[in-house]
């Protein structure tokens, strides 16, 4: 390493599990990863580093947990009656501007420390960011536990919000860095698919599979919390809403702990001038002891990484200075806003809109709200195996079509059961119609998980350049957390004053996002970096990604790295005009 020590978070070439088939069948023999350089999954190195992980893992499950056990206690009556004078919670119809507070607290703290967290992990390493992250939790928590008014629930839960964003550059690129270049895509996969984090971190990952597993992790979290709630509701005391945070406790208290005695990442360590405590580490947990010809592969691939690496933690100056790097930010930060803004904020409302059909027992209320967190795990895992086969454009647009469409369902089917009355307030509900309601809502639910839990972790990292990426990134999670802030401060008040009608703006939200992405989504499905780059220059991106990949390769003497031949531009844009006139005739 040179004398200036760069900045160590790292980077993306890209992140289809196609495009890095292609890259690794197209290595050299001569120091690069061959697929021969796989470890086993239970080697005695392996096995080391599963436990290393599962400490790591608890990071997106405690963002999950906490997500979900206040969704949850806003119902319980014990929390109602402690917390507001007229027997409502936070959810309640009547709620004021403290009550709504609390929920978006959250995002917005981490809107306020998003840039900290790159920081931290650069500065103390990941295990440090991961410590001072999880002491930051325990303090949320503690205040929420015991907290005896909102002067205690407020800060607890901005404290929650800002841990959760250290954590972000902090645990999943841990977790990828400890693993095995080639075993990456299916080990991180499997261990995120048993336990939202939208930042893309290191080359050669896969990241269609690392990051909706990593969200898969979240909703485990939030499904488990909302099981301990349904549980502690039984109890008549405080402890049926204390209990589940106290619970909570345990995740950020096992991870203080345990961290600062885990090995460090050898990519940080690389970074900062330690490179044989680099080697040391992966002798141990990829050589099983001893210094392997993929050991050596691996010290390669991180010097060569970091020799591109920026030595600029925060640099826009390159971020939009043409017309191609615009277009990919447009589409980084339109996918992380609609990740939020395509009605799902309107879940975490759950048992409310369930109360407001006619579903009154907080029991009930909570398995409902659990049984879409469940069936949207699945789906998410579904969504990822659709990206790669279906491509990223169809998911997009289908599934934000049919968000709006199972959410005017669930508007009409409230509007029978109300007998169009905008409140709660109705003396009897049409049962037909409010089960209805529930089913739609279960299916938004699933599509949601479907389309937007997959997109938002892959499609931001895959659109941008590799220059873009760590400060792009940065501001696709900034996005989000303020389209969540909008939702959370307006959901309450929409459903007080206007009811059953506050599913009509997500649903015509919806179908406008739906034109959007027909007009502006670039498909990059199986595209190499070279044609990732010759799209966005060309005159219409949208037009010159419809054109298959194999297509895209025009003949040439010359090839690039990569067994393909380089695609200029205009030539993009002429075969997509080509394809289209075509299909016209």
């Amino acid at each position: 390493m040179s004398e200036q020590i760069r900045y160590s978070l790292p980077w993306t070439e890209t992140n289809s599990s196609v495009n890095n088939e292609k890259s690794r069948n197209s290595m050299s023999p001569q120091g690069n990863l061959l697929p021969d350089d796989h470890i086993r999954p239970f080697s005695r190195g392996m096995i080391k580093l599963y436990g290393v992980w599962s400490v790591a893992l608890l990071a997106t499950f405690m963002a999950g947990y906490g997500i979900g056990s206040m969704t949850a206690i806003n119902a319980m009556p014990t929390y109602q009656t402690s917390f507001n004078s007229d027997g409502k919670g936070v959810q309640s119809l009547n709620c004021g501007i403290m009550d709504k507070l609390v929920f978006s607290m959250w995002p917005i703290a981490a809107c306020a420390f998003f840039w900290l967290g790159p920081i931290l992990a650069d500065k103390l390493g990941r295990r440090g960011g991961m410590f001072v992250s999880s002491i930051v939790y325990i303090l949320g928590t503690a205040l929420n536990a015991f907290a005896k008014n909102f002067q205690w629930l407020l800060p607890g839960r901005f404290f929650l919000g800002a841990a959760v964003g250290l954590m972000q550059p902090a645990a999943p690129p841990y977790v990828v860095e400890l693993a095995p270049p080639l075993n990456r895509g299916v080990l991180t996969g499997k261990a995120y698919s048993i336990g939202m984090i939208h930042i893309t971190y290191d080359d050669n990952v896969d990241a269609d599979h690392y990051h909706t597993r990593t969200t898969s992790f979240w909703l485990l979290g939030n499904a488990v919390a909302t099981i301990v709630c349904i549980f502690t509701n039984e109890m008549d005391s405080n402890l049926a809403w204390r209990l589940p945070l106290i619970i909570q406790l345990a995740c950020p208290v096992i991870m203080a702990s345990i961290v600062l005695f885990l090995p460090e990442s050898p990519r940080w360590l690389f970074a900062h001038g330690k490179p044989e405590e680099a080697k040391r580490i992966l002798c141990k947990y990829h050589g099983n002891g001893s210094y392997t010809a993929l050991v050596a592969k691996e010290m390669d691939q991180i010097a060569a990484s970091l020799n591109i690496a920026p030595t600029k933690m925060f640099d826009y100056s390159t971020l939009a200075n043409t017309r191609g790097k615009a277009y990919r930010l447009m589409l980084a930060v339109l996918t992380g806003a609609a990740g939020q803004m395509s009605g799902n904020t309107l879940m975490l409302f759950a048992p409310n809109l369930y109360k407001q059909v006619g579903m009154n027992g907080v029991r009930q209320q909570l398995i409902m709200t659990l049984i879409p967190t469940l069936i949207g795990l699945v789906f998410a895992m579904f969504g990822t195996y659709c990206t790669d086969k279906i491509g990223r454009r169809p998911v997009l647009m289908y599934g934000t079509f049919l968000c709006a469409l199972f959410l005017a369902l669930a508007m009409i089917c409230s509007a029978i059961t109300l007998k169009g009355a905008t409140t709660v307030s109705v003396n009897e509900y049409n049962d037909a119609a409010a089960k209805g309601t529930i089913t739609s809502l279960i299916l938004f639910y699933a599509v949601c998980g479907w389309a937007y839990i997959p997109m938002v972790a892959v499609y931001p990292s895959e659109v941008m350049s590799m220059e873009q990426r760590s400060t792009g990134m940065g501001l696709v999670v900034l996005a989000l957390n303020l389209c969540s802030v909008l939702g959370q401060l307006t959901t309450p008040i929409a459903l007080q004053k206007i009811g059953w009608l506050t599913y009509l703006p997500w649903v015509c939200w919806d179908l406008i996002e739906t034109g959007i992405w027909y007009l502006v989504a670039v498909e990059t499905k199986g595209r190499t970096l070279e044609e990732l780059d010759a799209i966005f220059d060309s005159p219409n991106p949208v037009r010159a990604s419809l054109i298959i990949a194999q297509e895209v390769a025009i003949p040439n003497s010359e090839e690039t790295g990569h067994g393909i031949s380089l695609v200029s531009p205009s030539q993009l844009d002429r075969k997509a005009s080509e394809a289209k006139t075509g299909e016209a005739q």
